[in-house]
């Protein structure tokens, strides 16, 4: 399954502004499943940042707050 980040943005942002609360339970369930899909591929990149030690990928999912810097990580270590 492919995510649709921009449509999932579009949904998100109609359902924001929606005033009838039918449309948004309409949606909610398309957001569910968008939100839940880009949190894995989020969480695969940050993995595969750290496994890789690229440290480009490190610093945008440590500034996208996907992967925080633990004690260890004074040693190089991060968790996703």
């Amino acid at each position: 399954m492919k995510l649709n980040y921009n449509g999932l943005i579009r949904e998100i942002m109609e359902a924001l502004d929606a005033d009838d609360i039918e449309y948004l339970h309409e949606n909610a369930w398309h957001i569910e499943i968008g939100i839940q899909l880009l949190n894995g591929y989020l969480k695969e990149l940050a993995e595969r940042a750290i496994a890789t030690e690229d440290f480009f990928l490190i610093d945008w999912c440590k500034n996208l707050l996907i992967i925080t810097e633990t004690e260890e990580s004074e040693k190089g270590s991060e968790t996703a």
